[in-house]
């Protein structure tokens, strides 16, 4: 006759009642995901074995379904300027260190040759989860940081502004791929930056709205300055 296991030894565990609900939930999520595919794939379209299946695919398929109603105003594709597209590809690839030293938000006014052109620096902050709010430096992996660069301005809490002449292209791109801390990115700033106490400031900020509502005209707003960087 065998012994009941006492209090302090785990015996068989029962399923609970949310695992009984779910069943195999891998299953259940694969099962979903061709669901979804299903209904975002036009019937024409080719079926993909379940392995095959990637939130690339995925992606791919929402992009298709919804390509009609998208907005494609921050396409790199779609700039006409050799200059400015080249250097929104440029900073397109930049990671690690030199992303993680840009500000989250970056509004570039590029001047010369022409009307001025606008465009985006974002950086794309990489963390090792996001489920608390404190502590977030804990979890930060900077080395994975990158960059995103889009035509236009995207956002409403820049960090930093630039000014750069069509000539200086080239070497604002170089001076933000190989930033290697703080004392390169001061000289970025000295260099392109408009600071907070620059005498062009609220010129700067005049044209800044102004081209946001040029850009955008039922988008547009005010945009809050309360992030810009002191350095």
């Amino acid at each position: 006759m065998s012994a009941s296991p006492g209090p302090n030894v785990a015996g068989p565990r029962a399923p609970c009642a949310r695992a009984t609900a779910l069943g195999c939930w891998p299953t259940k999520k694969v099962r979903l995901f061709g669901r979804m595919l299903r209904c975002l794939y036009p019937k024409s379209a080719p079926v993909l074995p379940i392995r095959a299946l990637t939130e690339h695919t995925l992606f791919a398929a929402i992009d298709h379904r919804l390509a009609r109603a998208a907005s494609h105003r921050f396409e790199t594709i779609h700039v006409k300027d050799d200059d400015v597209r080249s250097a929104l590809e440029k900073l397109g690839t930049v990671t690690g260190v030199p992303a993680s030293l840009m500000p989250e938000l970056s509004f570039v006014r590029v001047t010369g040759g022409g009307p001025d052109a606008w465009f985006t620096v974002a950086r794309d902050s990489a963390h090792s989860n996001v489920s608390l709010i404190f502590n977030e430096d804990s979890r930060r992996l900077t080395s994975e940081d990158t960059v995103t660069a889009l035509p236009g301005l995207m956002g409403a809490y820049p960090g930093a502004f630039f000014v750069v002449p069509r000539e200086g292209l080239g070497a604002f791109v170089a001076a933000v791929t190989t930033l290697d801390g703080a004392p390169a990115y001061g000289a970025l700033r000295a260099r392109f930056g408009v600071m907070r106490n620059s005498p062009d400031f609220w010129a700067h900020s005049d044209a800044l709205h102004s081209a946001a509502v040029a850009l955008d005209p039922l988008g547009a707003g005010t945009f809050d300055y309360g992030r810009l960087d002191a350095r």
